[in-house]
């Protein structure tokens, strides 16, 4: 973990690696990238860069990578906006693979105003240079989950997703089967801890 002085926050994401118990479970968004609509589905308000490819799913036919490289808030996959209950904890789990470059999976918690209170870098951080690769090149999709506790001025959250800028060649990070629900998945993947920090 790595702090950014007074303008940061240490890690408030715990790993996580447990079993699902008998709650049921209130899935707040799922994205398998399967929909004939595409990122037209109504679950993305902003895309710039995302396209999804047949043939690279992970368990489907179809995965989403990228087709331009790019620093957060300019060609990156954004999320619409969706309501969220403060103080609870919540699982988010995806599909990710890669070779040479760096996905990012961004949690960002919004207030009743629609303002970023929290953002998360899940996996993947836009200041880290150089690059780490988190599954190695060649290999297929790994599950990465993380618990994150909402804060108590969240109302609402989205995600971004963005092939993080850097001088290796573009589409070489792939998701598939995003999932954000209130109760942790049977089998999890810990996200590595040195990749997930807080910016306010």
């Amino acid at each position: 973990m790595r702090a950014r002085g007074a303008a940061s926050l240490l890690v408030c994401v715990a790993l996580v690696g447990f079993a699902a118990g008998t709650a049921r479970a209130t899935v707040v968004f799922s994205e398998d990238f399967e929909s004939a609509q595409g990122l037209n589905n109504g679950k993305w308000t902003n895309n710039n860069s995302g396209v999804i490819v047949a043939g690279a799913g992970n368990g489907g036919t179809k995965g989403l990578k990228f087709n331009q490289k790019t620093a957060v808030g300019s060609r990156d996959l954004r999320s619409a906006r969706y309501n969220i209950t403060q103080n609870t904890d919540y699982y988010i789990s995806v599909d990710y693979k890669e070779t040479t470059a760096t996905g990012i999976l961004v949690f960002q918690e919004l207030n009743n105003g629609n303002n970023t209170v929290r953002t998360t870098y899940v996996f993947g951080d836009a200041s880290v240079s150089p690059l780490v690769t988190w599954n190695g090149p060649g290999l297929g999709y790994t599950t990465y989950t993380a618990m994150i506790h909402t804060l108590p001025q969240t109302r609402r959250f989205r995600v971004i997703l963005y092939d993080r800028q850097s001088a290796v060649p573009i589409g070489n990070v792939y998701f598939d089967n995003l999932l954000i629900s209130d109760v942790p998945p049977a089998v999890a993947t810990p996200t590595p801890v040195q990749w997930r920090e807080i910016v306010k």
